[in-house]
């Protein structure tokens, strides 16, 4: 499942977020090139915010050789008020 959204006006950001079944880790460096050529082609030079789960490492690893950095980690908690 990938998504992305390029944005053209100077100073903005794109997005695109990505995951893969562990199964079909392989694919996430595919995947991702797949991602950034079409964004790379619109917005060229513009910075792109990638969304990654945690829980898909081949995702995050296919990012980081495709020459994408780690801004920050997201964790998201939740209680039941049971």
């Amino acid at each position: 499942m990938a998504s992305y959204s390029a944005r053209t006006k100077t100073g903005a950001t794109s997005n695109m977020s990505a995951r893969v079944d562990i199964e079909h880790g392989g694919l996430a460096r595919y995947l991702v090139d797949y991602l950034l050529t079409p964004i790379g082609g619109l917005s060229d030079g513009q910075r792109v915010r990638f969304v990654v789960p945690g829980w898909q490492e081949p995702v995050i690893e296919a990012a980081r050789t495709c020459g994408c950095g780690a801004r920050f980690e997201l964790h998201r908690l939740a209680k039941s008020l049971e």
